[in-house]
């Protein structure tokens, strides 16, 4: 009876083990995650930006569904990203104007659909002809969504800095 009962303990337990492992991994749980952003421009005590003006232009999200909500919290967030690389974001006046594209894509990959997510960034002079001034782009692949504020957020920032990098090199300090 002894050996019976070592045995059957010995197999039910990694069964149990297995299946709470298996019950765990399926299921999700409503963990609440708590992130937060503060930004603040450069000198803003003294209105000293070293960057310019700028204007947000066009923002344009394709992406399945509810893009609509996406172009608004990217229209939200351009300008606190903008006021802390030292540009002032300003509705008229302004030296550049950005433009805005964030796209998402899904696609299969063996068994599992994965999403390509990319922002462009793109800075015009606004001196009338308006030719381009820098550009910038950020892609990720993989399971993240556009939908995550975080991920957008990540993209955008990183977007924001390449399209910066090449205007800060192309416009000298006479030009801001």
């Amino acid at each position: 009876m002894k050996g019976n009962f070592t045995c059957g303990a010995f197999i039910a337990v990694p069964v149990f083990i297995c299946v709470f492992c298996l019950i765990t991994a399926c299921s999700t749980f409503d963990v609440p995650i708590a992130s937060g952003q503060g930004w603040s421009g450069p000198e803003t005590r003294r209105n000293v930006f070293p960057g310019g003006r700028v204007r947000i232009g066009t923002v344009k999200a394709d992406k399945g569904s509810d893009w609509n909500s996406l172009e608004r919290e990217i229209g939200g967030l351009l300008p606190l990203l903008l006021l802390e690389r030292g540009y002032v974001p300003v509705e008229g006046g302004a030296d550049y104007r950005i433009d805005t594209v964030v796209i998402e894509r899904e696609y299969p990959s063996g068994w599992t659909t994965k999403r390509s997510l990319s922002t462009e960034i793109r800075i015009w002079k606004e001196d009338g002809g308006a030719p381009l001034a820098s550009a910038g782009r950020a892609v990720l692949s993989g399971k993240k969504s556009l939908a995550s504020s975080k991920t957008l957020t990540r993209l955008l920032k990183l977007a924001l800095s390449k399209a910066l990098a090449g205007l800060d090199r192309s416009a000298g300090p006479e030009q801001k």
